[in-house]
């Protein structure tokens, strides 16, 4: 038994399980805000103690049969991290409204092979999804980044 413990409390599961008890966190700290202020932690961390739990249950299988595919997995999960990074430096360098679409554009024709085209109208289309539904629709004030403050020589 402690063997089995031992083998199957490996660092992707113990990752996992540190994500599922933080969501579980985030779900507890809620219950001390107004039921306003419960909506998007609440809408945010549900559906990510599900994901979480449904990861610990796949590494724990994973663990029990062994690592075969640990190194695509490792190549996968580095790639997704510097995506990831790429895209909150965009957001922090030039603001959400520019870094979506810039992002988009980057991302279909980088890593999805897609065409300038395709990629250019895709781009346009999130840009004008963001604008509409949160500038235009529910008044999200959006960050604007670093950059496009100091190119209009006002500051936030």
């Amino acid at each position: 038994m402690r063997r089995l413990l031992s083998r199957t409390l490996d660092g992707h599961v113990l990752f996992a399980l540190v994500v599922l008890a933080l969501f579980a966190y985030v779900l507890f700290e809620t219950a001390r805000l107004s039921a306003r202020a419960q909506q998007f932690p609440i809408a945010t961390a549900l559906p990510a103690i599900v994901l979480a739990a449904v990861q610990v249950v796949r590494e724990l299988r994973a663990a029990a049969r062994g690592r075969a595919d640990a190194p695509v997995e490792g190549a996968v999960a580095l790639s997704a991290l510097a995506q990831f990074s790429v895209f909150f430096a965009a957001v922090a360098l030039f603001g959400l409204l520019a870094a979506v679409p810039l992002f988009s554009l980057l991302y279909l024709r980088v890593f999805a092979g897609e065409s300038w085209v395709r990629s250019a109208v895709y781009a346009a289309v999130a840009w004008a999804f963001t604008l509409a539904v949160f500038v235009t629709l529910l008044h999200v004030p959006l960050p604007a980044g670093i950059i496009p403050p100091l190119l209009v020589g006002t500051e936030q």
